[in-house]
């Protein structure tokens, strides 16, 4: 995005401020609580609901609170010298502070302790102000994890945050991105989100800029998007939500002239890494979910299914090509350099993996079964599946959680499929995962 559009938005910014509160004078009323709840993908309808319109109070409160998991994990490899067992903590410290004119700070920090390795890491998860003009727009600065995309793993249309979805559930918070987001809503019907994102900009000619308008239309609701950052090519998005038959539907569909993605490239017998622009990339995600009523209780059950589609991904399982190739510059392995390897080798030493958006098509299904054998359990088990080269993860686990904030979770995950493939490739059999944890 050039230094001339950056300046332009702002500007527009600007005008809306001082336009906004008379356009909408008789829509004003207080919205936060509901637009910031869960960042740029809340919904219009979720904002007309009556709890949504509650006042924040005019005055000062500060809140702490956390929580605190520890975690063993026992991991069976391939090999019996790559099995491993190791432990760790981590705790999450929040605070909210809420003040007058619906302002709000927000913050979260991370501390894990690796106890094999007696190493203990501090990091700052999110932290950002709320605050709005006139109540027509809403404003959230700083460090913060945005729900762009609707579906629940792969969301193409996003661009902007740092940490994508996790298959197997993390422990602890995602990170945010760093930037500005405005959200200008009329009335219930539709929406405008704006994000800045300064993260990683030097100048103003290096500030990614992504808008979303978003429309309801009785239970269908659409958005359409546009992503843009200067030396790199625009990312047009649309995606919807709505009911067919008793299922929630959701899709998103992303279209670039770049992968987006490097990906590994033989070049007259060289190993390289590029990305491709020089043609269309759809990327489309589609999602169904729905909840059913087991004995005599309400949404007991839980059954979603996604599919993700990424014409830049790879449509051969390359992990499997023994071939020994020439690299085109030498990659660093730790204190030593390598000048060849295979395919795999070059992609770890490239980092150029990323979980779940290796191929160029997945599919995965979640099931949450409450109320299991105890009132407080629940169930849960999941699959993912790389489309292309066949391997799989399933994971199934128990959480139990009592109603003072203390959780006991068992987790397990097995990695299926040939040697060589997305979820096997680093030798991995299955593990186990054992978590105490409290809230506060």
């Amino acid at each position: 995005m050039s230094r001339v559009h950056t300046w332009c938005l702002i500007g527009c910014w600007g005008i809306l401020a001082v336009w906004l509160p008379a356009a909408q004078a008789e829509d004003r009323q207080g919205l936060e609580d509901a637009l910031f709840a869960d960042g740029g993908g809340t919904t219009a309808a979720a904002e007309a609901t009556p709890s949504a319109l509650a006042l924040v109070p005019e005055g000062k409160s500060v809140g702490f609170s956390g929580e605190i998991t520890s975690a063993a994990v026992d991991l069976v490899s391939n090999s019996r010298d790559a099995n491993s067992l190791y432990t760790y903590t981590v705790a999450n410290i929040y605070l909210d502070a809420r003040l007058p004119r619906q302002a709000k700070v927000f913050a979260d920090v991370e501390a894990m302790y690796l106890s094999q390795s007696k190493i203990t890491s501090v990091a700052l998860q999110e932290l950002f102000l709320d605050f709005n003009l006139a109540q027509s727009a809403y404003f959230r600065a700083g460090k913060q994890v945005l729900q762009w995309g609707r579906c629940y793993l792969w969301n193409p249309t996003d661009l902007i945050n740092v940490e994508r979805p996790h298959f197997v559930r993390k422990i602890g918070s995602r990170e945010g991105a760093y930037g500005l987001k405005m959200h200008i809503p009329f009335g219930t019907v539709l929406n405008i989100y704006d994000f800045l994102d300064t993260g990683s900009a030097q100048d103003a000619d290096a500030v990614a800029n992504a808008l979303k308008v978003e429309y309801l239309l009785g239970n269908f609701e659409i958005a359409v998007s546009g992503w843009g950052k200067k030396g790199h090519r625009p990312v047009w998005g649309l995606d919807f939500s709505t009911r067919v038959f008793g299922i929630d539907t959701v899709g998103e569909v992303a279209v670039s002239q770049a992968a987006g993605q490097s990906r590994v490239r033989v070049e007259d017998g060289l190993l390289t890494a590029g990305e491709d622009d020089q043609a269309w990339y759809p990327r489309a995600s589609l999602d169904f979910s729905r909840s059913f009523t087991v004995g005599d209780f309400k949404d007991r059950l839980t059954l979603t299914a996604e599919g993700y589609y990424d014409r830049s991904g790879y449509d051969k399982n390359v992990l499997a090509d023994g071939t020994v190739y020439d690299f085109a510059l030498p990659a660093a392995a730790g204190p030593a350099v390598m000048a060849r390897g295979t395919i795999k080798d070059f992609i770890n030493l490239q980092q150029l993996y990323q979980p779940n958006y290796f191929s160029r098509g997945y599919v995965a299904v979640f099931a949450a079964f409450n109320r299991f054998l105890l009132p407080d359990a629940a169930l849960s088990l999941n699959w993912i599946q790389n489309l292309v080269d066949n391997s799989n993860i399933v994971s199934l686990g128990v959480t139990y959680t009592e109603l003072n904030g203390f959780t006991l979770g068992l987790l397990g995950n097995a990695y299926l499929g040939t040697t060589n493939s997305e979820y096997t490739s680093q030798g991995e059999k299955y593990d186990l995962q054992m978590t105490f944890g409290i809230a506060f």
